[in-house]
């Protein structure tokens, strides 16, 4: 029996066999292309030595990818802003500061990635934080993004449609250390953030 081919397994493996086409612009500079002239579909010849590239960087794929995704894993599937906006609400729960989601000014910076229904949303899962704020405005989006980027790779390392979604997240430049008590953490609010955000 052939299976049907959803769109979010024909997603799936684009992610991976054509990441170029995805690729954070970090991850394009990592393979040594200029990423202000390189544009993804001008030359096949270079696309396919690129998807290579960019495979081998990643040591990626390593198994077979899934021909059906669990729910967890459909869950898991969404295109590059939403997975930004899933390792920016997981930064944020880590900081564990309620100022950063009750103050107009830290609301507004998160604005990009976060639309309001977002933040309510968040607040709404019981998401509370007792430490006092650290971080200015303009520091708080990328500091929580790089956080909850390495947050959600710790959880989700060894999960292939994490592995071949995070080509659209910059490339991590060192791996997060954590006790295990924040690691489950990490992992329960990630999997609760994949199925509300």
């Amino acid at each position: 029996m052939i299976l049907p081919l959803t769109p979010d397994i024909r997603y799936l493996h684009q992610l991976a066999w054509r990441p170029a086409q995805f690729a954070h612009p970090l991850w394009l500079a990592a393979a040594g292309v200029n990423t202000e002239s390189y544009r993804y579909g001008r030359s096949q010849l270079l696309d396919t030595a690129l998807n290579a590239a960019l495979n081998r960087l990643r040591n990626f794929p390593q198994q077979a990818l899934p021909a059906v995704l669990s729910q967890q894993q459909q869950c898991q599937i969404v295109a590059s802003e939403r997975l930004s906006a899933r390792c920016l609400a997981l930064g944020l729960v880590h900081l564990q500061c309620d100022d950063y989601l009750r103050f107009r000014r830290y609301r507004q910076s998160l604005s990009p990635l976060l639309s309001e229904g977002d933040i309510q949303q968040l607040m709404g899962m019981g998401y509370r934080g007792q430490l006092p704020a650290r971080l200015n405005p303009q520091q708080l989006p990328a500091v929580a993004l790089r956080l909850g980027q390495s947050l959600a790779h710790d959880a989700r390392s060894d999960d292939v449609v994490w592995r071949a979604m995070s080509i659209s997240l910059p490339p991590l430049t060192r791996a997060l250390s954590l006790p295990r008590a924040l690691s489950l953490s990490a992992a329960h609010w990630l999997t609760r953030l994949e199925r509300l955000l």
